[in-house]
């Protein structure tokens, strides 16, 4: 479940609720609409690749230690004016297990997702509501001998609709911007599909509440130059209620060659509490270092995060125009 909302993002790129001015922002907050740096019409796809690994990539190549659980994710973002489309495909690979007699299983996943977005701004302010829905279907307790097995399990066989998995919610989301700063909000699922009704419930609510707020300058001076050097500093607090809330301070440094190629590396460091009220009791903290080359309508990336007992790695690219 936690890897088919991923997926609903449709991004393994970081992103946090208070940043705003470019197309994949949306995903985070659907408020970043209205605060396009390019109010034209745009058009995004991308493709993603993750996977986390304990052991060393390569460290026991019978035991497939290089595919523990591969995700593979294509999106497709359409935007003009103040609303906003976005279509996904994913599959991901997870539950693996080693029998004993040595053969390696896994369950293979397959996600659908829509997601319509829109978005009003007055002045400093902008308001955002996403509606999105998607299906979860399985493969489950296949066994992988070969390589192939898992591009012929996970692209070439029937998957079976996974019963009580349809996804639908609503989610609201606010930007306020003042000079370099913003503060941003947002609810993802105010409402949302159970037992085939739409529901709501205030713990609901407010386990997938955050908040967050930043600095970040404009990529032009009151002169019109490029700036070369624009850090920004966040801070947000994710999924406030829930047991997996979430501590995040960070760093992002853009390097601004040219309007459409530029560089950018990020640093952050988050803690994930215990479930209680104190943030500042986790009990389980991680770091984040994301590159990013933007060269006309390509960008190229990567993203690792490192935990005690993991380390992940995700590859993304994007044609954006």
């Amino acid at each position: 479940m936690l890897f088919f909302f991923l997926i609903v993002s449709g991004l393994f790129a970081w992103s946090d609720v208070s940043s705003y001015g470019k197309i994949e922002d949306i995903a985070t907050n659907p408020a970043s609409i209205a605060k396009r740096e390019r109010r034209a019409a745009g058009f995004m796809v991308g493709l993603d690749y993750h996977d986390s690994f304990e052991d060393g990539i390569f460290s026991d190549v019978d035991s497939f230690s290089y595919a523990n659980e591969p995700a593979n994710n294509i999106f497709a973002t359409f935007v003009g004016g103040n609303l906003s489309f976005t279509a996904n495909m994913g599959i991901y690979l997870d539950d693996k297990y080693t029998s004993s007699d040595g053969s390696i299983y896994y369950d293979f996943n397959n996600t659908t997702t829509f997601s319509f977005d829109m978005a009003w701004e007055y002045d400093q302010f902008s308001l955002g509501a996403s509606i999105s829905g998607g299906n979860l279907a399985t493969r489950l307790n296949r066994k992988v001998e070969r390589p192939f097995d898992l591009v012929g399990n996970a692209l070439f066989a029937e998957y079976e609709p996974e019963s009580g998995m349809e996804n639908f919610q609503l989610g609201v989301g606010g930007l306020y911007t003042e000079g370099p700063y913003s503060v941003g909000i947002l609810f993802s699922r105010l409402l949302y599909l159970e037992d085939d009704e739409l529901t709501s419930s205030d713990s609901e609510v407010l386990d997938n509440l955050s908040f967050g707020a930043s600095m970040y300058f404009s990529k032009y001076t009151d002169y019109g130059d490029l700036r070369l050097v624009r850090p920004r500093l966040f801070v947000e607090f994710s999924d406030v209620g829930s047991e997996s809330a979430t501590l995040t301070l960070g760093l992002t440094s853009n390097l601004q060659f040219l309007p459409k190629n530029e560089m950018s590396i990020t640093f952050a460091y988050v803690r994930l509490s215990d479930g209680g009220s104190n943030y500042f009791d986790s009990y389980e903290t991680y770091h984040l270092l994301e590159l990013t080359y933007l060269l006309g309508s390509f960008k190229f990336g990567l993203l690792l995060d490192d935990m005690a007992d993991r380390l992940g790695l995700s590859l993304f690219l994007r044609y954006i125009a």
